[in-house]
């Protein structure tokens, strides 16, 4: 027996003692492998609580080399499989779940499709208890609730309660024992869109199957794969590709007997990439390193699966220089530390991001401990590299002991390249009294007049981050709208409220 502590309940659970019928022999065709110690080559899947709760763990049945699936679920009672790979369920007839819990229960299990046009259409299913649950759901359900199953990507369980259970033998399979010969049509195949690092192919064939598989295949030894409906235009995106380049792609259609049509050749060239952003010259020990290679990290992190639409892709502007290309942009969760506290980040004074905006208009960032605040990354500049350094007393409600993740927010769709995200300080572990910066600060009707005794490097930043005026002189004197606003003398820093 084991137990867990829910809640301030102790619950205990038992354990499977023997494995899930073996699944049976199917062609290598005909089956679909998601998780399974039954079959080759496997689609594979990583595990997301979307913010559930849900803990999972890879077990083995005693005795045995035979891997099951644990889950232990929260209130919430949900969870996903994030496939490495898009599926073509087209091709095949049935779903299988092998599932196993103590206590009888039901869920929802719903595969979900790059394109649904009638959004999510889980099945509810019934688990016995005590025993392995052989769940079998045709694809064809699904098709006829308007899911379009060429291209699964990932499958959401969920009103699932809380609970602890097993999960093996996950597989889409075919059981048609009939013979095709025939191969689809030669694909019509056009360039949907060029990206920096890929290319989106728009391919249409048909079959008498009702389905088609397309292969693509590029110079490089790079290759690609999506599934579709017989007769209508299918994407097909082809990923690792360099920046700057013309490629060749040539296009097959398939079924699932393995007839393959006549060849359709298209060409297309990667967009040219940015410059890197300006290198980072602070001192390693005023900084705190997110994602950066000036500098060594201290946290990692990983992207969270909050359900965003952004698409994000780390690709090499140059030697050493890493970024993150996002495309499709509304928002994004950096999850650092395991969700912990990443430590005590009191004596940072700003937090600096750098945004090369390639469609994208609109950009929010905050730090999330405790609470967030997020602030808007303005002007957003098309075109290039765009720094903001925005004062950690702009994030309101942060406890910047407990800092967990980084969020960024307020996107329209667009893209953009994210570098360098880190927490720093001047020098300075608090911001200063202007007499303490041995400047005379004034305010009067919207101006603001700094005077120093000698020449400095004078700067003045709004609460985003974005500097607003700067001058190297005994003086800087300037126009500014109502606001709080952060003045550096040779970078020790005051407050200032116009």
């Amino acid at each position: 027996m084991s137990a867990a502590l829910c809640c301030g309940v102790m619950n205990a659970w038992a354990q499977p003692t023997t494995s899930a019928p073996t699944p049976p022999e199917y062609a290598t065709n005909r089956v679909v492998s998601i998780y399974s110690d039954a079959y080759d080559n496997p689609v594979g899947w990583n595990f997301a609580d979307w913010g559930s709760g849900t803990a999972y763990a890879e077990e083995t049945i005693a005795g045995t080399q035979d891997h099951v699936a644990k889950f232990t679920t929260t209130d919430l009672g949900y969870f996903g499989w994030e496939l490495q790979r898009d599926v073509n369920a087209l091709t095949m007839t049935h779903l299988h779940v092998d599932v196993w819990s103590d206590a009888a229960f039901e869920f929802r299990l719903a595969p979900i499709c790059r394109t649904q046009p009638t959004g999510e259409q889980p099945q509810t299913v019934q688990v016995k208890a005590g025993e392995w649950t052989q769940i079998e759901l045709t694809v064809q359900s699904y098709t006829d609730l308007g899911l379009d199953m060429s291209g699964v990507y990932q499958l959401k369980f969920d009103q699932i309660g809380a609970r602890t259970f097993y999960v093996d033998n996950v597989y889409f399979y075919n059981n048609s024992t009939a013979t095709d010969t025939e191969a689809p049509s030669k694909p019509e195949v056009s360039v949907a869109s060029a990206s920096y690092f890929h290319v989106v192919l728009s391919c249409t064939a048909t079959d008498n199957s009702g389905s088609v598989t397309y292969n693509v295949t590029a110079d490089g030894g790079i290759t690609a794969t999506g599934g579709g409906v017989s007769g209508t235009a299918a994407q097909v995106t082809v990923s690792g590709l360099q920046a700057g380049t013309e490629y060749t792609f040539t296009v097959t259609a398939s079924d699932l007997d393995g007839n393959n049509s006549e060849a359709t050749a298209v060409t297309a060239t990667t967009l040219t990439a940015p410059a890197p952003a300006e290198a980072p010259t602070h001192d390693a020990a005023n900084v705190f390193s997110i994602y950066s290679d000036a500098y060594t990290a201290g946290t990692g992190f990983i992207i969270g699966g909050w359900s965003q639409t952004t698409v994000v892709t780390e690709v090499t502007l140059a030697e050493n220089d890493k970024v993150y290309l996002l495309e499709n942009y509304n928002y994004l969760g950096w999850e650092m530390n395991g969700n912990q506290s990443i430590g005590d980040l009191s004596e940072m004074e700003y937090l600096h991001v750098d945004v090369y905006p390639v469609t994208e208009t609109a950009f929010k960032i905050t730090p999330v401990g405790g609470g967030e605040s997020l602030q808007d990354c303005t002007p957003l500049v098309a075109g290039q590299w765009n720094a903001f350094d925005i004062p950690m007393t702009a994030f309101t409600g942060v406890d910047p002991k407990n800092i967990i993740q980084i969020k960024f927010d307020g996107g329209t769709g667009g893209a953009l390249f994210l570098d360098n995200v880190y927490f720093w300080k001047e020098g300075n572990t608090l911001l200063m009294q202007p007499e303490a910066l041995k400047a005379d600060i004034t305010t009067a009707d919207g101006q603001l007049r700094v005077q120093v005794a000698e020449v400095a490097h004078i700067r003045v930043y709004n609460l985003m981050g974005a500097c607003v005026a700067e001058a190297q002189s005994a003086e800087l004197y300037t126009a500014l709208p109502a606001g709080t606003y952060v003045v550096t003398v040779n970078g020790q820093a005051c407050k200032v409220v116009l």
